[in-house]
């Protein structure tokens, strides 16, 4: 949720790029789960001033030869083609399946899998539109920023802890179905809490949030595992 007015925010995007900065000695590949952005439109290759430190970062990554791939959440509205543009991003919507190791993973966002009630498909219908989103984009730009920042934060903060717990709940269930259904990795997000459970083998884990703790999963031989980054003090 880069770009939101969030308590703690600019210790989160110092400590995002220290993460990020350290990772081609580490990794030749990074997939992104979405909701990076509190909300992304486009305007002819914009960036809002707030989130080009990032973009920047991106850039440095590609150019460092690590792959960079992009499956877009809830408040991704318009991700089209400034990242693979500028970053080299490949943008995998609604999910992305890969097999490594010999063996076969899922990730996606997960919103789609857990809001699956009515009022939240017509209402991604309604933000997802092609013909609605150029009708919002002939607002000002500022007007639309801060409509954009006022109905991300409604939906953020509209997601007290219960609800949290429920929403990953259903997720970790969704994900050993998953699991169940021949994948043996499965990756999901949005709940913004951290999770990992095993099932016959096969492994689930949910990246949680870099909202107030820095979670994240890697990926190697020895399979998925859930860590968390702390940043170096300065």
């Amino acid at each position: 949720h880069l770009g939101a007015t969030i308590r703690s925010a600019q210790p989160r995007d110092d400590a995002l790029r220290s993460f990020l900065e350290e990772l081609p000695e580490k990794t030749d590949r990074i997939v992104f789960l979405g909701d990076m952005f509190d909300f992304w439109i486009e305007y002819d290759g914009w960036i809002r001033p707030e989130l080009r430190p990032f973009v920047h970062v991106l850039e440095a990554l590609s150019y460092a030869g690590v792959r960079l791939d992009y499956v877009p959440g809830n408040h991704d509205f318009s991700i089209e083609s400034v990242l693979k543009k500028t970053c080299n991003v490949t943008i995998h919507p609604p999910c992305i399946e890969f097999r490594l190791f010999g063996k076969r993973f899922f990730a996606s966002h997960g919103d789609r899998l857990t809001d699956t009630g009515c009022h939240h498909r017509i209402l991604r219908r309604i933000l997802w539109h092609p013909a609605n989103l150029r009708l919002y984009k002939r607002l000002p730009r500022s007007s639309a920023i801060r409509l954009a920042l006022w109905f991300s934060a409604l939906s953020r903060n509209s997601k007290d802890c219960a609800t949290q717990i429920h929403s990953s709940d259903a997720m970790r269930r969704i994900g050993l179905s998953l699991l169940q259904s021949g994948y043996d990795g499965v990756v999901l997000a949005h709940t913004h809490m951290a999770d990992t459970t095993q099932w016959n083998g096969g492994q689930y884990c949910n990246t949680g949030q870099w909202l107030h703790r820095y979670t994240y999963v890697t990926l190697d031989r020895q399979g998925l595992m859930l860590h968390e980054f702390f940043p170096h003090p300065k």
